[in-house]
């Protein structure tokens, strides 16, 4: 009868082979008949400790659906020795979705039918794109936790945007154009005004001299021969 992958975490556990600290298995319950396709998951840290974690995992290389056979398990350490990743991992959390990568990992590395071929032969190689695809995504920040990140080269610091220098000088320069142009047509427009006002002054003049009906126009004829009158003539100089 198979075993209960739980048993074979605490077994491994008091035998200090695997981690305390976080733990979780899987497999495949077969009714009466017992458990097999087990696997066994622990790191080295708590899900929410905000510090890198190492796993160590035990995967059933045994048939899994030959719950008559011996049950063989091969026992796996992982570490991360990436500094550019570590604070990546110390930020995924994997309590919420173990359940889901665990059976993930299941179905990768064995195979439900005696029969047919599991889609990764070697479980360490299908352990490491578990592992991989945690890291991506926990990169894209779906499952991160609320910690502040302590290593200043990963994460986002301040919920800002870094605007390239290039841009920063293009504003400036785009405001200082604008600038430029708006006292320009500020200018403009003034100096029309002015002209517009030094035309107008003897159009009025024009415009008050000027007779505008017959009344005025008998009345400057008045003007006119009087200052005609007044003139002295030719023979009297």
């Amino acid at each position: 009868m198979g075993t209960n992958p739980a048993d074979v975490l605490l077994d491994l556990q008091a035998r200090g082979l695997f981690f305390t600290a976080f733990s979780y298995t899987c497999g495949s319950v077969h009714g009466n008949a017992g458990y097999g396709q087990g696997v066994v998951w622990t790191q080295s840290e708590l899900a929410a400790s905000g510090r890198p974690w190492d796993l160590r995992a035990a995967v059933e290389t045994s048939n899994g659906t030959n719950l008559q056979a011996e049950q063989t398990y091969r026992v796996y350490e992982c570490i991360m020795d990436t500094p550019s990743i570590t604070g990546i991992l110390a930020q995924t959390r994997l309590d919420t979705m173990i359940d889901s990568w665990c059976n993930e990992l299941k179905e990768m590395i064995i195979s439900p039918q005696p029969w047919a071929e599991p889609e990764e032969s070697d479980p360490a190689l299908g352990m490491v794109e578990v592992l991989d695809v945690i890291v991506t995504m926990g990169g894209s920040a779906w499952n991160m936790s609320e910690a502040p990140a302590m290593d200043p080269t990963q994460g986002c610091l301040a919920p800002r945007a870094r605007v390239p220098w290039p841009v920063i000088l293009l504003f400036v320069l785009a405001a200082a154009t604008a600038s430029v142009m708006g006292v320009y047509w500020l200018t403009l427009m003034r100096a029309k005004s002015l002209a517009v006002k030094s035309m107008q002054a003897p159009i009025s003049v024009i415009d008050e001299q000027t007779p505008g009906d017959l009344l005025t126009w008998m009345q400057q004829a008045v003007r006119e021969s009087v200052r005609a009158d007044v003139r002295p003539r030719r023979e009297t100089l």
